[in-house]
């Protein structure tokens, strides 16, 4: 298949598994592979399930396409109860609780000091899902950090022990909606050059 974006990737399987499917959404799952040119993987034992999508092995490998539902019957899902929990711990923010995947991201190295005299874990941490919002976009993908939210309850929530600090919390998923134009500070506000001017 060549070298493809991840979410390129993923609509070549599924429209490679949707090709034998006779639903509308299939078909258009493949004609936008299509649309894209994309060569699609050779898909064996097809099996259509069901009210819940289609499923089959390509290069060895067991995939599924089809509703969220059928993905939680089978331990793939987030769980309801576990998505109110967590909306719940971050302030009661509803759309917490929607997003697809809820990232964590927490360190057991809490003590390190920076020689510019930073703890290093926060910033280690920030540094790491900034990455992951960045290559989230690239993917097509949007995110949101979530810096309001009780610690010990998402512990609690998510199993984590006590020796872990969890810095923050980033939901990924596909937007609901499209980005909004931000009211940005102009450069000559946020930046300096050589020395301090503001």
């Amino acid at each position: 298949m060549g070298i493809l974006s991840r979410s390129c990737a993923t609509l070549a399987l599924a429209a490679a598994l949707e090709t034998r499917s006779e639903h509308p959404l299939a078909r258009a799952v493949v004609e936008e592979a299509s649309a894209r040119g994309l060569d699609l993987p050779r898909a064996e034992a097809f099996e259509v399930v069901a009210g819940m999508g289609v499923r089959g092995r390509v290069e060895g490998v067991t995939y599924g396409v089809g509703r969220p539902e059928w993905a939680q019957e089978q331990g793939l899902g987030f769980p309801e109860g576990l998505r109110r929990a967590l909306a719940a711990a971050a302030s009661n923010q509803a759309f917490v609780g929607t997003a697809p995947v809820v990232i964590a991201a927490g360190s057991v190295l809490t003590d390190y000091v920076m020689r510019g005299g930073q703890l290093a874990y926060p910033i280690d941490l920030a540094i790491a899902l900034e990455h992951m919002a960045l290559q989230a976009v690239e993917e097509g993908l949007g995110t949101c950090w979530i810096g309001s939210f009780q610690e010990g309850s998402v512990r609690q929530i998510l199993g984590i022990p006590a020796a872990v600090r969890i810095v923050g919390l980033m939901t990924l998923g596909y937007p609901g909606e499209p980005p909004r134009d931000k009211n940005r500070l102009p450069l000559d506000r946020i930046a300096c050059r050589e020395r301090w001017a503001f």
